[in-house]
Protein backbone atom coordinates (compact mmCIF):
# COMPACT_ATOMS: atom_id res chain seq x y z
CA UNK A 1 0.00 0.00 0.00
CA UNK A 2 1.28 3.45 -0.95
CA UNK A 3 0.26 6.55 0.53
CA UNK A 4 0.31 9.60 -1.46
CA UNK A 5 1.99 12.58 1.19
CA UNK A 6 5.37 14.05 0.53
CA UNK A 7 5.89 15.45 4.07
CA UNK A 8 5.56 11.51 5.46
CA UNK A 9 7.55 9.96 2.57
CA UNK A 10 10.28 12.50 2.90
CA UNK A 11 10.38 11.62 6.82
CA UNK A 12 10.25 7.54 6.47
CA UNK A 13 12.39 7.42 3.32
CA UNK A 14 14.85 8.91 4.72
CA UNK A 15 14.53 7.34 8.11
CA UNK A 16 13.90 4.09 5.55
CA UNK A 17 17.13 4.73 4.03
CA UNK A 18 20.82 3.27 4.18
CA UNK A 19 22.95 4.94 6.69
CA UNK A 20 26.13 6.12 5.30
CA UNK A 21 28.54 8.80 5.03
CA UNK A 22 28.08 10.10 1.23
CA UNK A 23 26.49 13.09 -0.24
CA UNK A 24 23.07 13.06 -0.38
CA UNK A 25 23.17 12.82 -4.60
CA UNK A 26 25.12 9.86 -4.44
CA UNK A 27 23.12 8.26 -1.87
CA UNK A 28 20.05 8.75 -4.31
CA UNK A 29 21.84 6.74 -7.15
CA UNK A 30 22.11 3.91 -4.93
CA UNK A 31 18.88 4.21 -3.90
CA UNK A 32 16.85 0.92 -5.65
CA UNK A 33 14.30 2.01 -8.74
CA UNK A 34 11.21 1.64 -6.75
CA UNK A 35 12.31 3.17 -4.08
CA UNK A 36 13.57 6.11 -6.40
CA UNK A 37 10.34 6.07 -8.22
CA UNK A 38 8.41 6.36 -4.53
CA UNK A 39 10.59 9.10 -3.48
CA UNK A 40 10.00 11.35 -6.75
CA UNK A 41 6.25 10.37 -6.45
CA UNK A 42 6.25 11.29 -3.15
CA UNK A 43 4.71 7.66 -1.78
CA UNK A 44 5.65 5.80 1.41
CA UNK A 45 7.41 2.72 0.80
CA UNK A 46 5.08 -0.27 1.95
CA UNK A 47 6.90 -1.15 5.12
CA UNK A 48 6.96 2.85 5.94
CA UNK A 49 3.06 2.52 5.00
CA UNK A 50 2.17 -0.45 7.27
CA UNK A 51 4.79 1.23 9.97
CA UNK A 52 2.60 4.72 9.69
CA UNK A 53 -1.16 3.09 9.82
CA UNK A 54 0.10 0.56 13.10
CA UNK A 55 1.09 3.31 14.85
CA UNK A 56 -2.38 5.38 14.32
CA UNK A 57 -5.63 4.87 15.94
CA UNK A 58 -7.76 7.18 13.98
CA UNK A 59 -7.72 8.60 10.82
CA UNK A 60 -9.38 11.74 9.16
CA UNK A 61 -10.40 12.27 5.92
CA UNK A 62 -11.54 14.92 3.69
CA UNK A 63 -14.15 14.25 1.92
CA UNK A 64 -14.23 16.18 -1.32
CA UNK A 65 -11.19 15.59 -2.86
CA UNK A 66 -10.02 12.59 -1.01
CA UNK A 67 -12.89 10.60 -0.59
CA UNK A 68 -14.75 11.84 -4.00
CA UNK A 69 -14.69 14.60 -6.66
CA UNK A 70 -17.43 15.81 -7.43
CA UNK A 71 -20.13 12.81 -7.70
CA UNK A 72 -17.32 10.21 -8.59
CA UNK A 73 -15.28 8.19 -5.85
CA UNK A 74 -11.40 8.58 -6.20
CA UNK A 75 -9.94 5.17 -7.31
CA UNK A 76 -8.86 2.93 -4.51
CA UNK A 77 -10.90 4.41 -1.46
CA UNK A 78 -13.35 1.56 -0.92
CA UNK A 79 -10.32 -0.71 0.04
CA UNK A 80 -8.44 1.13 2.15
CA UNK A 81 -11.03 2.09 4.18
CA UNK A 82 -12.05 -1.92 4.14
CA UNK A 83 -8.62 -2.39 5.16
CA UNK A 84 -8.26 0.41 7.91
CA UNK A 85 -12.26 -0.92 9.11
CA UNK A 86 -10.59 -4.78 9.23
CA UNK A 87 -7.37 -3.72 11.10
CA UNK A 88 -9.84 -1.87 13.89
CA UNK A 89 -9.01 1.82 13.10
CA UNK A 90 -11.19 4.34 13.92
CA UNK A 91 -12.68 6.46 10.55
CA UNK A 92 -13.94 9.98 10.73
CA UNK A 93 -15.20 11.76 7.79
CA UNK A 94 -14.91 16.14 7.91
CA UNK A 95 -15.89 18.55 5.75
CA UNK A 96 -15.92 22.66 5.92
CA UNK A 97 -19.49 22.29 3.98
CA UNK A 98 -22.03 23.59 5.96
CA UNK A 99 -24.66 23.02 3.32
CA UNK A 100 -25.58 19.21 3.73
CA UNK A 101 -26.29 17.31 7.33
CA UNK A 102 -24.50 14.26 8.47
CA UNK A 103 -27.62 12.52 7.54
CA UNK A 104 -27.47 13.93 3.91
CA UNK A 105 -23.24 13.24 3.64
CA UNK A 106 -24.08 9.42 5.13
CA UNK A 107 -26.64 9.64 1.97
CA UNK A 108 -23.89 10.46 -0.01
CA UNK A 109 -21.68 8.13 0.62
CA UNK A 110 -24.23 4.98 0.09
CA UNK A 111 -24.73 6.50 -3.16
CA UNK A 112 -20.82 6.07 -3.95
CA UNK A 113 -20.94 2.48 -2.43
CA UNK A 114 -19.62 3.39 1.12
CA UNK A 115 -21.42 2.40 4.29
CA UNK A 116 -20.64 5.51 6.99
CA UNK A 117 -22.90 6.06 9.71
CA UNK A 118 -23.42 9.71 10.53
CA UNK A 119 -21.69 9.72 14.15
CA UNK A 120 -18.53 8.93 11.76
CA UNK A 121 -19.21 12.58 9.78
CA UNK A 122 -18.31 15.83 10.98
CA UNK A 123 -19.49 18.89 8.96
CA UNK A 124 -18.54 22.43 10.22
CA UNK A 125 -22.28 22.85 11.20
CA UNK A 126 -22.57 19.78 13.05
CA UNK A 127 -19.27 21.19 15.00
CA UNK A 128 -20.66 24.58 15.25
CA UNK A 129 -24.03 23.28 16.67
CA UNK A 130 -22.16 21.26 19.15
CA UNK A 131 -19.61 23.69 20.02
CA UNK A 132 -22.81 25.62 21.47
CA UNK A 133 -24.80 22.66 22.71
CA UNK A 134 -21.53 22.28 25.03
CA UNK A 135 -21.46 26.06 25.93
CA UNK A 136 -24.89 26.06 27.33
CA UNK A 137 -26.10 28.13 24.60
CA UNK A 138 -29.71 29.13 24.83
CA UNK A 139 -32.01 28.34 22.26
CA UNK A 140 -33.63 31.31 22.73
CA UNK A 141 -30.52 33.40 21.27
CA UNK A 142 -30.01 34.06 18.12
CA UNK A 143 -26.73 33.95 16.16
CA UNK A 144 -26.82 37.39 13.85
Amino acid sequence: MLLPTATFAARFLVEDAPNNSHTAGAQKQQEPPRRRKAMAEGLLTADASRSLVGSVDAFLFDCDGVIWKGDELIQGVPETLELLRKLGKKLVFVTNNSRKSRRQYSKKFKTLGLEVPEEEIFTSSFAAAMFLKLNNFSPEKKVS
